[in-house]
């Protein structure tokens, strides 16, 4: 902290004071002036303004002191508060790997098998887990034929063979976590049914594929009431009727 003292026997040190005093701080500070007398002769006796509190302004101003105000009153903010920003938009849900149709469960990925045989992928696990719950939880789907394609290399048995390998394969994995095997069969196609161009690797690719055919489906017929307050149609309830088997050419 600095030390500034003004001793009031030395006249021409106070005039420095006053001289050196802020008389807008001062005056912010009191809003009054002070009257007091030093101790020097009665010649030199005169009214001092301010002159402690000029000091003490000085001194603030010279050292950069801070000044605390105490106040125990609570503030009170006028006004409405600005109303909280919207949430944010849930983001869109993700695309559905395995998806019901009106004759197929389609899959937006491939089964994956190691090359040349029949022996399923671990990283396809999580596919066919999804397969599995569509199927325990649509039990109209009464019976689904497991389908495996190949591509145009090798030979017609022997693509025929593979291809039946690996849909007996898949076949196998459902009813082992559950699927009731009456509900499904399994046949290999080869390279008699492809659905791209063998003359290239895309088209190759494509080709080599499981899929997935409802042969045979109970309707669900859906009972519906309306509201006679808001007229609105509701679902009431669902029963399922079945159907007969669908014959395959």
């Amino acid at each position: 902290m600095c030390d500034f003292s003004v001793p009031m026997a030395a006249p021409s040190r106070v005039d420095e004071a006053l001289a050196a005093c802020q008389p807008s701080v001062c005056s912010g500070i009191l809003g009054a002036p002070v009257q007091t007398t030093g101790h020097f002769p009665p010649t030199r006796r005169r009214t001092l303004w301010l002159a402690p509190l000029c000091a003490s302004c000085v001194t603030l101003a010279a050292c950069g002191g801070v000044t605390a105000f105490a106040d125990t009153r609570s503030l009170v903010i006028q006004g409405e508060p600005p109303a909280p920003p919207p949430p944010p938009e849930a983001p869109p849900p993700a695309p559905k790997r395995v998806e019901i149709t009106a004759d197929k469960i389609v899959i937006r990925e491939k089964i994956q098998f190691d090359f040349d045989k029949a022996t399923i992928k671990s990283e396809s696990n999580g596919l066919l887990d999804e397969i599995t719950s569509v199927l325990k939880e649509n039990p109209q789907l009464r019976k689904i034929s497991i389908e495996g394609h190949t591509d145009s290399d090798g030979s017609d048995a022997y693509n025929t063979k593979l291809s039946s390998d690996r849909a007996g394969a898949v076949m196998a994995y459902l009813v082992s976590h559950g699927i009731d095997r009456e509900r499904l069969s399994a046949k290999g196609y080869g390279e008699s049914k492809p659905i791209a161009s063998n003359d290239d690797a895309d088209g190759k690719e494509k080709n080599r594929r499981v899929e997935f055919i409802i042969t045979q489906q109970d309707k669900l017929k859906t009972t519906y009431e309306i509201d006679p307050a808001t007229g609105e149609r509701k679902a009431v309830g669902t029963r399922i009727k079945k159907a007969k088997e669908k014959k395959k050419p």
